[in-house]
C-alpha cells in the first residue's frame, strides 16, 4: 500500500516541507526494529470481521438524522499497527521530522487530522526549520506517543491513551527504550508514570529543544477513519481499572455532573449554574476529574452508573466507565458514541434549542455562547433517574486476534 506522497522541498527557505513516506510492511518486532526503511509497520493486534462486532446500544433521547445516522453507524476497524521511523527529530508538540521536511506517518499512525493540519499549515511553528534550537539525543530507542494535539485532554484520552495501553500490554516484549515526551502538559507524564513506571521519560521543552531519535516506535491508533475502537482496546482498559481498583478506597460517588474548572476555547454554556443547580437537586455529585489522582478518576469513573456532561475532555473519562447512562449536553463530534458503543454504556444529548454547536476550525478563536432549555434537562434527568437503565446483550461471538 502506497500513502500519498509530496516532493520533498528543494530550496533551503524558511519553511519545512511536508511529506509522508511510504509505508513498508514487516512481520514482527524484530524485524521492524532492523528494519531499514524510513517508515515501516507491522500488525500488533489484527481485524477481526466487522459482524462480529459490538452492536451499538440505542439512543437514550430522539436526535436529529445526522446524529442518529452517525450514532447507528454500522462499526468498522482496521489492524492496530506498531511502526517504526529511522534518523528523525521531534520538534514543537511532536512533530516528527528532519530539518528540511515535517514527516507524517500516516492515518493507521496518528489520526488522520494531524497530517491535514500539518500539510496546511496550521500547527503553529511546524513549519519553522529547528536549527535553531538545542537539540537533545535519545539514545537507543524512543517511543513517541503523542501529537501536536494530545494538549487537549479529551484528544489524549480518545488518541494517545490507548497507545500507551498497548505499550503497556507489549512491555515485556520490547527491548529497553524512552518515551519522548514534551514538558507539557503535565498530565502527559503522569499517565505514563503510572501505567508503565519502568519506562524512562526522555522530556524536552518544545520552546527551546529538539530530539534527535536513531530509531522511534509509534504504537499505531486504535480508532478507525469512522472513529470506531478496536474491541481489544476494551481488554486493556479493563486491565488500567483493574490496576487503579486493586487498593480500596472511600466509596466514591455513582451518580455525577462534571463541571469544567477550565472554560473551552470555543464554546461556553450560558446558563451553567442553573443546568448544575438542576443536577444538583436531583442528587447528582457535582465533581471537577481534575481534581482527583490519575487512580482515583478512573476509579470514579469505572463506578459510575449516570454521568452528566457538557460534551467534551471530561466526558471522555466515561472511557473508564462500564455499562451505564450518559447525558451529554451539546453533541460536537460522534467521539462519545463511538466510546458508548466500545463500553456498551446508553448515551442520550441534550441539544441546545438553536441545534448543536459544533467546532468549526475557522472560528476557533471565538468564544460562541450556547444554552440548554431546563426544563428539557430537568425532564430527561428524571427520565433516566428513574428508570432501569437499558442493556444490550453480550456478544458472546467477539473475538480478537493478538499478535504481540
Amino acid at each position: 500500500m502506497r500513502f500519498f506522497n509530496f516532493r520533498k522541498s528543494q530550496a533551503r527557505g524558511s519553511k519545512r516541507g511536508f511529506r509522508i513516506p511510504d509505508m513498508t510492511y514487516v512481520r514482527d518486532l524484530g524485524e521492524l526494529l532492523e528494519s531499514r526503511a524510513e517508515l515501516a509497520s507491522y500488525p500488533v493486534v489484527s481485524r477481526i470481521p466487522d459482524c462480529e462486532l459490538r452492536p451499538t446500544p440505542p439512543l437514550l433521547f430522539p436526535a436529529s438524522q445526522e446524529i442518529a445516522s452517525d450514532h447507528y453507524m454500522v462499526p468498522s476497524i482496521r489492524d492496530v499497527v506498531m511502526a517504526g521511523m529511522k534518523n528523525v527529530t521531534i520538534t514543537e508538540n511532536s512533530v516528527i521530522g528532519t530539518e528540511d521536511e515535517i514527516l507524517s506517518p500516516g492515518d493507521a499512525v496518528q489520526p488522520m487530522y494531524v497530517s491535514i493540519y500539518l500539510r496546511n499549515g496550521w500547527v503553529p511553528d511546524a513549519e519553522t526549520r529547528p536549527g535553531a534550537k538545542k537539540q537533545l539525543k535519545c539514545k537507543g530507542i524512543g517511543v513517541l506517543l503523542t501529537h501536536f494535539n494530545s494538549s487537549v485532554y479529551g484528544h489524549w484520552l480518545y488518541e494517545g491513551l490507548p497507545q500507551l495501553l498497548l505499550l503497556k500490554h507489549l512491555r515485556s516484549e520490547l527491548p529497553d527504550l524512552s518515551i519522548v515526551l514534551p514538558s507539557r502538559p503535565q498530565y502527559l507524564s503522569e499517565w505514563c508514570r503510572f501505567l508503565v513506571p519502568d519506562v524512562r521519560i526522555f522530556s524536552y521543552d518544545p520552546r527551546r529543544e529538539t530530539v534527535f531519535c536513531e530509531q522511534l516506535l509509534i504504537p499505531g491508533i486504535f480508532h478507525s477513519n469512522s472513529a470506531f475502537m478496536h474491541p481489544f482496546l476494551d481488554v486493556m482498559i479493563e486491565d488500567a481499572v483493574s490496576t487503579a481498583t486493586r487498593e480500596s478506597e472511600r466509596p466514591l460517588p455513582s451518580h455525577i455532573y462534571l463541571t469544567r474548572n477550565k472554560p473551552s476555547h470555543f464554546r461556553q454554556l450560558g446558563n451553567q449554574d442553573e443546568i448544575e443547580q438542576i443536577a444538583k437537586s436531583a442528587g447528582l455529585t457535582l465533581l471537577s476529574p481534575e481534581d482527583y489522582s490519575i487512580p482515583a478518576q478512573i476509579r470514579l469513573f469505572s463506578g459510575a452508573k449516570l454521568v452528566v456532561s457538557e460534551f467534551g475532555s471530561a466526558l471522555h473519562n466515561t472511557m473508564f466507565s462500564g455499562p451505564c447512562d450518559i447525558i451529554s449536553l451539546n453533541w460536537i463530534t460522534c467521539i462519545q458514541s463511538r466510546i458508548a458503543q466500545l463500553r456498551q454504556q446508553n448515551i442520550g444529548y441534550v441539544l441546545p434549542p438553536l441545534g448543536p454547536l459544533t467546532f468549526q476550525r475557522e472560528l476557533e478563536q471565538t468564544k460562541r455562547e450556547y444554552w440548554i432549555d431546563p426544563e428539557d434537562f430537568r425532564r430527561k434527568l428524571a427520565e433516566r433517574l428513574h428508570r432501569e437503565p437499558l442493556r444490550v446483550p453480550e456478544n458472546d461471538s467477539t473475538s480478537v486476534d493478538f499478535q504481540g
